[in-house]
């Protein structure tokens, strides 16, 4: 291993995935510990390489708490490297396999934030493509980070059959598996499959191989076990994000998306059905919206107005040594 990329120091290896590996470095100029992803592909392609470099100027202006900034990227003998803020703690997998299934209030705070990321994500035209728990970092307080978008997809891929593909396939949405689709709803898929992991305390769809998963998130509808308590208002939003159809009843030009979105959510929960649609967390007039969760004074769950109304009062990932595919 060389002990230099560019000006960047490498102390230890964190984590490989498929055609890539994350370093612990030093930036010496600045005098911090910095994250490094080197890219490596079997074929030179220096096409793919501009992709991956103008990909990674468009996520670096990202600017949220919850984000994993880039700091800078380049090219070294002929691979490409992404530099990212460093912070120590576990990535969500790792965080899962240690703690089993969580109880509704904990998920619903884990989540909340990675929503507000993704949404930020996507009120700037920014699809993540591969979100997943090892994608989602915790610092040492526990906050989520999300990480890698946009990117993640194109360079951890599967190297085997299913190299057409691009992402982790127990967290591909249906249209991308059956017709190579993606938008902002893949996403909300993907967050659908990881509430849903943390509420049965493991993950929504597994089977001997990869094409039987995608086959059964194509095909299959989900349901949580029983041992998942939750109430049937976040039931129906999870069954809702998880929808196989992702076609969305509220179009994302309506004019009051925030609030036809939770009323919609809300018709659908209070009979204790499943919402069959997916909902979108993108809207086409610039704001990105997402059904936010809060607890209750009963301690129990449920939906509640989006921010376009006024707060009601609530009771009271950085890189780390981690694997960077799950």
């Amino acid at each position: 291993m060389s002990k230099k990329i560019g000006r960047f120091e490498l102390r230890k290896e964190l984590g490989r995935g498929a055609q890539s590996t994350v370093y612990l470095g030093f930036d010496p100029q600045l005098q911090r510990e910095i994250a490094i992803k080197t890219v490596h592909v079997s074929r030179a392609d220096p096409t793919q390489n501009q992709v991956l470099l103008d990909e990674a100027r468009t996520v670096s202006k990202l600017r949220h708490p919850n984000i994993v900034p880039i700091f800078e990227a380049g090219e070294a003998d002929g691979d490409i490297y992404l530099v990212f803020e460093y912070v120590p703690g576990k990535n969500l997998a790792e965080f899962l396999r240690d703690s089993g299934a969580l109880s509704p209030v904990k998920a619903i705070g884990i989540m909340r934030p990675i929503l507000d990321a993704v949404a930020h994500a996507h009120a700037q035209s920014i699809i993540h493509r591969d979100l997943k728990p090892s994608n989602i970092l915790l610092d040492e307080n526990g906050t989520p980070r999300v990480m890698d978008f946009g990117i993640a997809a194109r360079v951890d891929s599967p190297s085997d059959d299913t190299q057409e593909y691009s992402g982790t396939p127990a967290y591909m949405a249906p249209e991308y598996i059956e017709n190579r689709q993606t938008s902002e709803r893949s996403d909300v898929f993907a967050a659908g499959l990881i509430l849903f992991e943390m509420l049965a305390g493991r993950r929504a769809v597994e089977g001997n191989n990869v094409f039987q998963v995608m086959h059964r998130l194509a095909n299959e509808n989900l349901k949580l076990p029983a041992s998942a308590a939750v109430d049937d208002a976040l039931g129906g939003i999870l069954y809702k994000a998880l929808a196989r159809d992702p076609g969305c009843a509220i179009s994302p030009q309506n004019s009051s998306p925030r609030r036809s979105i939770t009323i919609s959510i809300r018709k659908r929960t209070a009979k204790g059905g499943k919402a069959r649609s997916r909902p979108s967390i993108f809207c086409s007039a610039g704001c990105a919206t997402r059904a936010i969760f809060r607890p209750s004074r009963n301690r129990s769950v449920r939906s509640t107005r989006l921010p376009t109304a006024r707060p009601r009062a609530s009771p009271s990932s950085p890189i780390r040594s981690s694997r960077t595919s799950r």
